[in-house]
């Protein structure tokens, strides 16, 4: 639990009940029109991050369940997950709206998957993979188990806690935990830079994570790892109008801003 001295400073406040989430599921495989969830795991956080940053997990809500599938395990997932088939024999098959907690924000490491699996497109995504890529831009490797090995070594709780924490990473409810680790960790920073101390809602992390998804620098293609601004115009209008597949919607915003293409 990252209740360490960093939250020390902060203090309670709200205005309104809203509910974030962090959530995670076990799948057969990548494909979010065909393949099925056979694990999810929601951690209910408290009403503020502010409240988050003080409350050990004991006192959280946990929801894990698995489900049954009519969908062949790919292989890749079970390598990922190792649930096997007979453990979710005779079980039912996740239902649509599945059973969630209430939610507005709902939290995860590359949380579009999880947030599309569970076609749960009303709730704003707060991405800790965007997050630690902006947070920390230094790691070489961004995936949850090393931001966790990370914060093992900047927090001084040695890398044997992360490799402890990681020993059931791939199990929904593990990888819940892991990540609001990270989360806390990150909110800590947000609000350290906050001009006003311990008064950041749910909102204000989502505007963060959503900022966060922006690249300043382009990850694919004919103009990968140079700066957006080097981009050309005649490749930006090329890319816009891409339709298989259709262009990331952050790529665009970045082009929007640099001007290559209109609003």
């Amino acid at each position: 639990d990252l209740t360490g001295d960093w939250s020390s400073d902060v203090c309670s406040s709200d205005l309104e009940r809203i509910y974030a989430v962090v959530a995670d599921t076990e799948t057969t495989g990548p494909d979010i029109g065909k393949d099925q969830v056979v694990e999810s795991a929601f951690l209910s956080l408290p009403g503020t991050p502010t409240e988050f940053l003080k409350t050990p997990f004991e006192d959280m809500k946990m929801q894990h369940e698995y489900f049954g599938h009519t969908v062949p395990m790919t292989l890749g997932a079970q390598d990922t997950h190792h649930i096997l088939p007979e453990t979710l024999a005779g079980l039912p098959v996740m239902q649509y709206p599945p059973k969630v907690p209430p939610m507005n924000y709902i939290i995860g490491h590359n949380i579009d998957f999880d947030r599309d699996m569970l076609d749960l497109k009303g709730a704003g995504g707060i991405c800790t993979l965007a997050l630690s890529r902006r947070y920390f831009p230094e790691l070489d490797c961004h995936r949850q188990g090393a931001v966790l090995y990370h914060l093992a070594r900047i927090t001084k709780r040695g890398e044997s806690w992360a490799r402890d924490l990681l020993r059931n990473a791939h199990s929904a409810d593990a990888d819940v935990l892991n990540c609001a680790r990270i989360l806390k960790y990150i909110i800590y920073l947000i609000d350290r830079d906050n001009k006003v101390k311990g008064q950041l809602f749910w909102g204000d992390i989502y505007q963060v994570s959503q900022e966060s998804r922006i690249p300043k620098v382009m990850g694919f293609g004919k103009f990968k790892g140079q700066p957006i601004c080097n981009v050309t115009p005649n490749w930006a209008e090329w890319y816009a109008g891409c339709t298989d597949p259709l262009p990331d919607p952050y790529v665009l915003i970045a082009l929007k801003k640099e001007g290559l293409i209109p609003y």
